[in-house]
């Protein structure tokens, strides 16, 4: 009975397996962003000791950076893992056919727009406001690079650095339209009858 039923059942369409397969891309790209945002705050931090320890610092000012600098990486990983857990826990169920899981991947597929969105127009903006000031004369950048600190932490970087933020914003890109993608495969009407049946295929 079981291999008849089989038989009758449904085949998969083509745009549900490609989501899956794309959903668990997806997963993997939210966590190696993670890696990096924990490493670009690792390597942060070991700038901002080594500018301390060559220039007069404020010892309030380095606390104040760190904490940021921890804190921001905390919600950033935080978030990307949270939304890796949520495709990877969705990714078999959309694959037999559960319109709730496709429901809660249309949901993480807008926090994490959201989220790429913030993260690379942060980094373009960062990038380009000391690129701005480093070459300028306005009173913003005097304002900026006042404290010995502040200049040698954010006017100057390290190839470390530069690389890490470049896999960040690319890295953001790749997977914001790789989730994308699966949101649109989902959807489309060979899907939508996929996800509207009763019977859900294995």
């Amino acid at each position: 009975m079981r291999n008849l039923a089989a038989q009758h059942r449904p085949a998969r369409p083509k745009p549900v397996t490609v989501a899956f397969w794309l959903q668990l891309t997806a997963v993997v790209l939210l966590l190696a962003l993670a890696a990096v945002a924990v490493a670009l705050a690792v390597e942060f931090d070991e700038r901002i000791t080594y500018v301390a320890d060559v220039l007069p610092s404020d010892p309030d000012e380095v606390r104040a950076e760190r904490t940021v600098n921890v804190g921001t990486a905390a919600i950033v990983a935080g978030l990307l893992v949270a939304a890796a857990i949520c495709l990877a826990a969705t990714a078999w169920p959309i694959r037999r056919g559960s319109s709730r899981a496709r429901t809660l991947v249309f949901v993480v597929a807008g926090m994490h727009l959201l989220i790429g969105v913030e993260s690379c127009a942060s980094g373009m903006a960062s990038g380009a406001l000391v690129l701005a000031l480093s070459g300028s004369e306005s009173p913003q950048a005097h304002f900026w690079t006042d404290s010995p600190f502040d200049e040698a932490l954010y006017l100057e970087s390290t190839t470390a650095h530069d690389i890490l933020l470049a896999s960040q914003i690319a890295g953001t890109i790749i997977a914001t339209l790789a989730v994308f993608v699966v949101v649109v495969l989902v959807t489309v009407p060979a899907a939508q009858r996929h996800f509207d049946r009763r019977t859900i295929s294995g």
